[in-house]
């Protein structure tokens, strides 16, 4: 059984984001929780390819992990608003499939993606997330790279710089459904 704790110190530190906020630096005037907002969220995503090491899951994601960080760092919600029951009961469904290469549902939320051999382009997926009343998609934007990733690669490197202009997530889109 995943744990929010653990799936969240893992997404943050590879996106690059720092975990503790200050109280102040997380109050939202109106969270999106009650708002009734669906949310579109880009994700940027190095791939390996080959795979390093091969017939691993170092190519591996979850969508609900990507939500829940993008709701605590560029929403502000806080640990109030977010419970770890929404985020064990929270669901991902495969809304559209890679082009130049496959999705493979792992379980619990977890996907990996399996590039065409020597691919070296871009290539996206969509994920629809609901959690907590919201219902999320989450484009993923896969930058092939060749030889692998070593330390010298991780947050804020330059191969991210260079392959993900927007960062590791941002926000596409917002829309109430109340209106």
């Amino acid at each position: 059984m995943r744990t929010m704790a653990a799936c969240m110190a893992v997404l943050l530190w590879g996106m690059g984001f720092a975990p503790n906020a200050t109280a102040e630096e997380n109050k939202s005037p109106q969270s999106p929780l009650t708002a009734k907002l669906d949310h579109t969220i880009g994700v940027c995503q190095l791939i390996d390819n080959p795979p390093i090491p091969p017939g691993t899951a170092a190519n591996a994601m979850n969508p609900i992990v990507a939500v829940w960080g993008y709701l605590q760092t560029v929403e502000k919600l806080t640990s109030a608003q977010l419970t770890d029951k929404m985020f064990i009961t929270a669901k991902s469904t495969l809304l559209q499939g890679a082009v130049h290469g496959t999705l493979e549902y792992l379980g619990e939320g977890y996907f990996v993606y399996h590039p065409t051999l020597d691919y070296l382009g871009a290539d996206h997926s969509t994920v629809l997330v609901k959690i907590g009343g919201l219902k999320v998609k989450v484009v993923y934007h896969f930058k092939m790279i060749s030889g692998g990733r070593d330390e010298k690669d991780g947050p804020g490197s330059y191969e991210d710089k260079k392959n993900c202009p927007n960062g590791a997530m941002w926000k596409i889109s917002t829309i109430n459904r109340n209106q």
